[in-house]
């Protein structure tokens, strides 16, 4: 049974429930300072799980849509704001309110789409993921050179308490190690890595 439709979330004022998912719904609200029509993307998830993991969740969630926010491009939707409702016990994402047809509805209407009218819109979704991409190679990169520098500072500290030196071999094995496990998603991940780890 689907929660009844809030009528306000943060400062936004809620008007109707426009998309529902296994982790999410969302809806058309009005942001009252600023006079505009959003999309509110909560978290709603279809499924029990324990405390700790919806926080860990919701600390994704809302990492995610910083680092949507950071993108700049006419095929990704435009996020304006991030928050918590305390009352409600949900984050959320206000974002830009976009009018038109889903691709889902261009194609239930018509058997097939029209050849140019299907490249057009591939180059575009291309165009936009590659936009998304650049972005998440300059945080992989970053996110390398931090576990490099760690690593780094684990040795020296290792050296200086009298324990095996930077090169000897224990002390790398163990950089090394902790640099793999360090935490992050799939997508982070060198791709030949990911297909090991998922059986490919």
């Amino acid at each position: 049974m689907n929660a009844p439709v809030p009528t306000r979330l943060g400062r936004y004022e809620i008007q109707e429930e426009i998309g529902r998912g296994m982790m999410g719904v969302v809806y058309r609200a009005v942001d009252p300072a600023l006079g505009r029509t959003v999309a509110l993307k909560t978290v709603q998830l279809a499924w029990a799980i324990s405390d700790e993991d919806r926080q860990n969740f919701e600390k994704r969630f809302m990492a995610e849509a910083r680092t949507a926010a950071s993108l700049s491009h006419p095929g990704i939707v435009v996020v304006h704001d991030i928050g918590h409702d305390s009352e409600a016990k949900t984050v959320f994402i206000a974002m830009e309110h976009l009018h038109g047809r889903t691709l889902a509805q261009m194609t239930a209407e018509a058997a097939t789409l029209e050849w140019r009218e299907a490249l057009r819109i591939t180059a575009r979704v291309a165009e936009a993921l590659h936009a998304g991409q650049g972005l998440q190679n300059r945080r992989k990169a970053r996110q390398q050179q931090a576990r490099r520098d760690a690593g780094a500072r684990q040795q020296k500290a290792q050296h200086d308490a009298g324990g095996p030196a930077p090169g000897d071999g224990a002390g790398d094995a163990g950089g090394l190690w902790l640099s793999h496990a360090a935490p992050g998603t799939v997508g982070d991940g060198d791709p030949k890595e990911r297909g090991h780890r998922q059986g490919w």
